[in-house]
């Protein structure tokens, strides 16, 4: 029909299998993650959080337990979202949360908070070995 559809990068660029992420296999991990509007301006989530470790979350999860180095974006609370796309991403992959790395990639997913304080003890085992 003469019309390119719009793509998502997150669509064409491959997954990664591995290097820094998590042991569990989880819907997502590797991904690149979305890149949602937040707040009344619409400004990306990287201009209104930064760029280091981000635990996105629906606020469905009771867990509490967020290490001070990562930024805590929870999408029913404490981050309006203007275009739904982060929300979109968590119940496409059935899951509550993801944490991403500083390049945007899913290191991993959590749907409970089991998978939460798991996702937690692989990260900081990343770097206290890496220490």
């Amino acid at each position: 029909g003469g019309q390119v559809p719009d793509t998502p990068r997150q669509d064409v660029m491959p997954h990664l299998q591995e290097g820094l992420l998590s042991r569990q296999l989880g819907a997502g991990r590797g991904q690149l993650f979305v890149q949602p509007r937040l707040g009344p301006d619409g400004l990306l989530m990287d201009d209104v959080l930064g760029r280091g470790w981000r635990w996105v979350s629906d606020g469905h999860l009771n867990w509490h337990e967020i290490p001070a180095k990562w930024t805590h974006c929870d999408l029913q609370s404490n981050a309006h979202e203007l275009d739904g796309v982060a929300q979109a991403w968590l119940q496409k992959h059935q899951v509550h949360a993801a944490l991403i790395r500083p390049d945007h990639h899913v290191f991993g997913v959590a749907s409970t908070a089991t998978e939460a304080k798991q996702l937690k003890q692989e990260w900081l085992e990343w770097f206290v070995e890496s220490t």
